[in-house]
């Protein structure tokens, strides 16, 4: 729980902060302040429980100068926290399915396909938005100043820098609260580039669908990962007969 209110809070105050910073005519912050002080009244049990334990977070400069935000924020709308769910059966699943005892690798050939196509999106908007040459980037969101460009440049700065400047070590399950947020700027990315990011986002769509049935069938059939996070979930395996 001490954890929830720690990632939350920053997400919430790297939104307000950004706002403040760039776009703060458009806000009532009286209404607003009013209101998180209404909101901030269910944190004092957490206040006082941070205030008389030493049960906080630990914080580190070296947090601060090696930040995991951002490989956080690009990695997981590619599936690979999935290797943090799997731990040491990561090999395992890689290699699944397995039929008659033979691995097939299509878990690996889904991952292949989605490394590949976050890589192709990744140099294409990079390029696009360093060092634009003949092709001008397209405006998937419709401009800079839309409610959607604020929110993804709120969490992706605002979130990021708050949290990482305080100290703090950042876990990849920091992300949920901004869940949908680094899968919509992946599509942005692509979508700089219209006719070519389709076709890869249609690429990334049928990997991770192909990705998501080897992680639920793999799950189902093995009841869990016993050598990561996962554990195991349940014993599918009938009793013997007495």
């Amino acid at each position: 729980m001490l954890e929830f209110y720690v990632f939350f809070v920053f997400f919430a105050g790297g939104f307000a902060l950004w706002t403040a910073l760039f776009d703060r005519r458009n806000v009532r912050w009286r209404w607003w302040f009013a209101g998180s002080l209404i909101g901030a009244a269910t944190l004092v049990p957490w206040l006082v429980h941070v205030l008389t334990t030493h049960s906080a977070p630990d914080r580190s400069l070296t947090n601060t100068f090696e930040p995991l935000f951002w490989p956080f924020w690009l990695s997981y709308p590619l599936g690979y926290n999935l290797f943090t769910t799997f731990g040491s059966d990561s090999g395992s699943f890689l290699a699944w399915p397995t039929i008659d005892g033979v691995s097939l690798y299509l878990v690996t050939v889904a991952f292949v396909v989605i490394t590949l196509a976050g890589l192709a999106i990744g140099v294409d908007a990079f390029r696009l938005l360093v060092r634009p040459r003949r092709e001008q980037p397209a405006r998937p969101l419709g401009g800079r100043a839309t409610d959607t460009a604020l929110a993804l440049r709120s969490s992706f700065w605002g979130y990021g820098l708050l949290f990482t400047l305080t100290g703090f070590v950042f876990y990849r399950h920091y992300l949920i609260v901004a869940y949908a947020l680094p899968f919509v700027s992946l599509a942005v990315g692509a979508l700089l580039r219209p006719s070519r990011g389709r076709r890869l986002l249609v690429a990334l769509v049928v990997a991770q669908a192909a990705l998501s049935i080897g992680y639920l069938t793999y799950i189902h059939v093995r009841g869990g990962a016993r050598g990561g996070d996962y554990g195991i979930a349940y014993d599918h395996k009938p009793e013997p007969h007495t």
